[in-house]
């Protein structure tokens, strides 16, 4: 009789091979705040491979960020929200400062990682107005990290280039992900509006 193969190996092999560094099943948090929702994913870290190795050799690097709403299993996109974000490191204080591209006035100093990527995710507010109240919807989170490449983009202020398009046409690329490109994704559980708390008045 031959013995079990084990699985871990193959799987090893499979996620490295993944172009997502990121799996479905981490853990992303829905909630109203002021009539919107307001998100947050404690599991979803982008600040690693890479990226992180050029952050901490003095470099800037810069990540798009999209928040979409799914709906009908996942299949059609009721909203989406596009975002950039500007990283650098401290190699002396070992801490972060983020900046956030489409707010001249919205940064963040002396962060951990963990804060650094939790100050990202929690920019996005999405008006739930139109939403369906009473249909599963499910939250989807897109990290794309610019390591080099698009560097005219990821250097530009909003006023030189930096625009909504330029990020839609990004994230339609990361549509179709190419193995090596560092990017992650996370998804909520299907959860309805109408099943969320609301804070109190």
């Amino acid at each position: 009789m031959r013995p079990a193969r084990n699985p871990l190996p193959a799987l090893a092999l499979l996620l490295a091979a993944s172009p997502y560094l990121a799996a479905a099943s981490q853990e992303v948090q829905v909630r109203f705040v002021n009539d919107k929702l307001q998100v947050s994913a404690p599991g979803l870290h982008f600040l690693t491979g890479k990226p992180l190795e050029q952050l901490r050799n003095g470099a800037s690097v810069s990540f798009d960020i999209q928040i979409s709403i799914l709906a009908d299993s996942r299949q059609t996109v009721l909203l989406r929200s596009f975002d950039r974000f500007v990283l650098s490191y401290d190699v002396w204080e070992e801490k972060f400062s983020v900046a956030r591209l489409r707010s001249a006035s919205n940064s963040a100093l002396h962060l951990s990682a963990t804060a650094a990527e939790a100050w990202c995710v929690s920019r996005f507010q999405l008006l739930a107005a139109g939403l369906p109240a009473d249909k599963p919807l499910w939250l989807r989170i897109d990290v794309r990290a610019n390591e080099g490449r698009d560097r005219r983009l990821a250097d530009a202020e909003p006023e030189d280039g930096f625009s909504l398009g330029s990020l839609i046409d990004l994230f339609g690329r990361t549509a179709r992900p190419r193995a090596g490109t560092s990017q992650w994704r996370a998804e909520s559980n299907s959860f309805q509006l109408a099943a969320l708390k609301r804070p109190t008045q």
